[in-house]
């Protein structure tokens, strides 16, 4: 075997080995799992109602929700809400 052979052998070999390991079920999902964070927020957290009918993020990564009760702003940290009592129509 020339030695071109034996370096596609050992190219081939390593990508087989590769392949092996991103298949196998100890490896993948260390690689390929993601942690995501997931928090519940409700009425006690600021929110305005537990119900919410429509969700918008603006540029600044506010969080703006629609609810029964009326708009909630949230910051990241905490809510603002704003009702008919601050202008909102019905």
């Amino acid at each position: 075997m020339n030695m071109r052979c034996k370096h596609l052998d050992n190219i081939l070999c390593k990508l087989i080995v590769f392949i092996s390991l991103i298949g196998s079920s100890s490896f993948a999902p260390a690689v390929l799992a993601q942690h995501l964070s997931i928090r519940h927020y409700d009425v006690s957290d600021g929110l305005a109602h537990s119900h919410v009918t429509a969700m918008h993020q603006d540029a600044k990564d506010y969080l703006w929700l629609a609810t029964w009760e009326g708009l909630s702003c949230f910051d990241g940290y905490r809510f603002k809400n704003y009702t008919q009592n601050d202008g909102l129509g019905d």
